[in-house]
């Protein structure tokens, strides 16, 4: 009780002081977030996750529709199709440009394509330009299956953008060790 006494009696007799120092202290609070907020402003920051697009019953299935609706001159086993995605996004608030998109499955590298301008042609990213992904966007690359029974078992996706630096997803919970 003294003790709240003392410290009503200080501020009673230096209202301006104690002013100064709350006003002080709040504008350099908020001096502060706003050099925090312009520094983390020109961080390059990806995001990058593996996106599962067919699963693996739904590419049985369509593989053996194909199978059947097909002329047998025309079969052929299909090994080439569109499993999984890796979505890169861009959650800073500087545009990126990505030189390599790839996925790391247990079978080895498949490199991640994106859709030339004719929409039937793919190409690896790593094999064309660089591709810009400006500020707060996402951008799919699709990967192709190459193994034998057609179906990608993903451990990871990575990203690595034009100043080197590599970008990494979570490990995958649906088959990579």
């Amino acid at each position: 009780m003294e003790l709240l006494e003392t410290i009503f009696e200080f501020v009673k007799g230096n209202i301006v002081a104690s002013y100064g120092a709350a006003v002080g202290t709040i504008a350099l609070v908020l001096n502060y977030m706003r050099y925090r907020h312009a520094v983390s402003g020109t961080k390059v920051r990806l995001k990058v996750e593996i996106v599962i697009e067919k699963s693996r019953e739904a590419f049985a299935e369509r593989i053996e529709k194909m199978k059947h609706d097909a002329p047998e001159y025309m079969q052929k086993s299909h090994t080439s199709e569109i499993t999984h995605k890796v979505k890169v996004r861009n959650v800073g608030n500087v545009a990126v440009n990505l030189q390599d998109v790839w996925l790391e499955t247990k079978d080895g590298r498949v490199d991640g394509t994106i859709a030339g301008h004719n929409s039937t042609i793919y190409q690896a990213v790593s094999q064309g330009g660089e591709i810009e992904l400006p500020a707060r966007t996402s951008k799919s690359f699709s990967c192709f299956s190459k193994v034998p029974d057609g179906y990608l078992v993903p451990v990871r996706a990575c990203v690595v953008d034009a100043t080197g630096k590599k970008w990494r997803s979570r490990r995958s919970w649906f088959g990579g060790k």
